[in-house]
C-alpha cells in the first residue's frame, strides 16, 4: 500500500525548485531527473520510458514506487555527465 509523505529537498540542493508529483506530470521521456520512491524512501537519478516505466539512469533496472521527481541541478564548472 502506498504511503503518503511530504517530499522536501533542501533549498541548497536546487533553490526554488519543488518536487513534482507523478500524478501531476512526468518529465520528458529519457530525461535524467532526481526521482523519489516511497518503497525504499530513496532518491535516484532516473528516467521514464515512453511506456511510463521508471529506470535507473545507468542501466536497465526498473524502479517501482516513484511518487515525485525534480530536475537535476546544473553541473558545477568543469563537471561531466556520465
Amino acid at each position: 500500500m502506498q504511503q503518503e509523505f511530504a517530499v522536501k529537498i533542501p533549498s541548497t540542493y536546487n533553490p526554488g525548485v519543488e518536487c513534482i508529483p507523478v500524478t501531476e506530470r512526468l518529465p520528458p521521456f529519457g530525461k535524467k531527473v532526481l526521482a523519489c520512491s516511497w518503497m525504499s524512501v530513496a532518491y535516484y537519478v532516473a528516467f521514464v520510458s515512453p511506456a511510463g516505466q521508471w529506470y535507473l539512469s545507468f542501466g536497465d533496472s526498473p524502479i517501482l514506487g516513484i511518487t515525485h521527481w525534480m530536475s537535476l541541478p546544473e553541473l558545477p564548472q568543469g563537471g561531466v555527465v556520465v
